[in-house]
Parts: C-alpha cells; structure tokens; sequence
C-alpha cells in the first residue's frame, strides 16, 4: 500500500531569485520528500543547484527537517554551490541575455 502523500507551495528568495517549490511528503516512499523548484523571477535566473530555473530533488523528510526546513535546506545548498563555475558561467550567461535579442 502506497503511502498518503501531502503536497503543499513554498515560496523561497535567494539573493534577489524567487521560486516556487512544490513539497510533496511521502512521494511514494514513506518518510520521502519531492522538492519541485521552479525560479519565477527573474525570468530564466539560475540558481546554483537549478542553473536553467528548474529543479526537482527527493530526500529524505529527516533530512529536511534536520536542515530548519525547506527554505534553510535551499538556502544552504545554493550558498553550498554558489562558487562552482558552473554557476558562475550561468549567471553570466544570464546576466548578459541574448545581445542579438530585438526589443
């Protein structure tokens, strides 16, 4: 018998980035945890751990609570991954948009 899952919306603010995350508890597994992260502004800002805005990420729900919950264990992870030059090189990307881009 699978597990009742829960799903409920929090909204997490990472140096000026916004985004939505779907929490869903018992995603299948008793005890798991879907993380469901979607930047909504900036438009197309990336995160260190979403560099093209999107990112889905199971755990489990002791993790998340050890963390302080769901915006402490994503302000970690980006703050975590933030001097990564992947990120570095998607910001800039960002950053920059498209110079070939008509208003």
């Amino acid at each position: 018998m699978q597990p009742r899952s829960s799903r409920s919306f929090e909204t997490f603010c990472w140096r000026g980035v916004t985004a939505r995350v779907s929490v869903t508890r018992n995603h299948r597994i008793e005890g798991w945890t879907l993380l469901d992260v979607t930047v909504l502004s900036p438009r197309g800002a990336p995160l260190p751990f979403a560099i093209n805005g999107y990112r889905q990420h199971g755990l489990e729900q002791e993790e998340l609570d050890g963390a302080g919950g769901v915006a402490a264990f994503l302000t970690e992870w980006a703050e975590r991954e933030a001097h990564l030059p992947r990120y570095a090189q998607a910001f800039a990307r960002w950053n920059q948009a498209d110079l070939f881009k008509t208003p």
